[in-house]
């Protein structure tokens, strides 16, 4: 360390002494506040901050040449025409895959999710009530190599019972397994008897497998149901609207038909309340003053990569009420794809963004916006595990 010291010091030394044969200095010597940046081989250095200027709309092409708010910047080159893809924040993107921006521009993914056909999904192992320990589901109350928590192994002849190493089990467990003390009656790997594992989906309760609802969702008599909108369970289980009613919120109100682009209930009218700057996230809810916009259920400033149509925040390039523009409405029977009004074929709906089939689309099952989750799928209008 002395010796690199030493030839530093030398090293500044001779710069100052010397400097240019005219008697100036080099500019890019300075005080270090100018440095050069170390960009990787994609990338350009423009004014200290690295870039791609193949992607990156303030300095497309080459530093300093930005796109207009309209355009994306697309191997170096400024467009409007994002083809299949959709112009959020200066750049084209596939809404159906990008965690950034997943099933619309600003959509942000977390971080323990993925975005999967338009719809933020989990990644990684689905362990359920069970614990993930280096990509492997255990239960930490019987598992002898995780005895418990991850990695807090047993020694040889002793067995996990109740979460910790004992010379035997539990008098009311079994001993499934070397060393793995469970209660069949609760144990979702081995649920009513040695060996007989529940679907990641579900609990072991009484010793027997049965699905484990939503956070969002209520288990009414083993069906898991959300009692904000099922006509059935309205506002808790067994409690159904009329036949002319539907439930809105938790609430029996009539039955109004409301489908996508305008899902939602408000004061007997069709709304779409993640949208609409009069009933922003709930009915009622107006967006004013310094937060104009409704956008996703909140009011903001600006519509952050959405159009601003009168408030409402809408992705123009498949929202039917405002089809490639805040003028344009597709017709009846017809969905805007792209930014394009589309007629649906006679067997299919037209949904937000999609002619769907009610009967087989996972994203539109039996209804527009109804998504089949948890690894259901869409079979003949309702969403099924397979």
């Amino acid at each position: 360390m002395r010796f690199r010291f030493l030839v530093l010091v030398a090293g500044l030394a001779l710069a100052v002494g010397c400097g240019d044969d005219d008697g100036t200095t080099d500019p890019d010597a300075g005080d270090g506040s100018d440095a050069e940046v170390s960009c990787a081989a994609a990338e350009t250095d423009c004014s200290g901050t690295c870039v791609d200027t193949d992607t990156d709309a303030a300095n497309c092409g080459g530093c300093g040449m930005a796109c207009a708010a309209d355009e994306a910047c697309v191997a170096g080159a400024c467009t409007a025409d994002c083809g299949a893809d959709t112009l959020c924040d200066g750049a084209c993107v596939d809404t159906m895959t990008d965690d950034a921006n997943c099933g619309s521009c600003g959509n942000a993914c977390g971080a323990d999710e993925a975005c999967v056909d338009g719809t933020c999904e989990p990644t990684g192992p689905m362990c359920g009530t069970l614990t993930d320990c280096g990509g492997s589901c255990v239960d930490p109350d019987s598992d002898p190599a995780h005895c418990g928590g991850c990695d807090m192994a047993c020694a040889d002849g002793e067995v996990c019972s109740l979460g910790a190493c004992a010379a035997e089990c539990d008098a009311a467990l079994t001993e499934c397994g070397t060393g793995m003390c469970v209660d069949t009656m609760t144990s979702v790997l081995h649920c009513g008897a040695c060996g007989d594992p529940c679907d990641v989906d579900q609990d072991c309760v009484d010793g027997g497998c049965v699905d484990v609802c939503a956070a969002d969702e209520t288990d009414c008599g083993g069906t898991c149901v959300d009692t904000l909108t099922d006509d059935a369970h309205c506002g808790g289980c067994d409690m159904p609207c009329g036949a002319d009613e539907m439930c809105a919120g938790g609430t029996c109100v009539v039955d109004l038909m409301c489908t996508d682009p305008t899902p939602d209930v408000c004061a007997a009218a069709c709304v779409d309340t993640d949208s609409d700057p009069a009933n922003c996230g709930a009915c009622g809810t107006t967006c004013e003053g310094g937060t104009p916009a409704c956008n996703g259920g909140t009011c903001e400033a600006d519509c952050a990569g959405l159009t601003d149509c009168s408030g409402a925040c809408v992705d123009t390039t498949q929202d039917p009420r405002f089809c490639g523009g805040c003028d344009t409405a597709c017709g009846d029977g017809e969905a805007c794809l792209d930014s394009t009004c589309t007629a649906c074929a006679a067997d299919e709906t037209a949904c937000l963004g999609a002619c769907a089939d009610l009967l087989a689309d996972d994203n539109n099952c039996g209804e527009c916006g109804n998504i089949c989750r948890g690894g259901r799928s869409c079979v003949d209008g309702t969403c099924e595990r397979p």
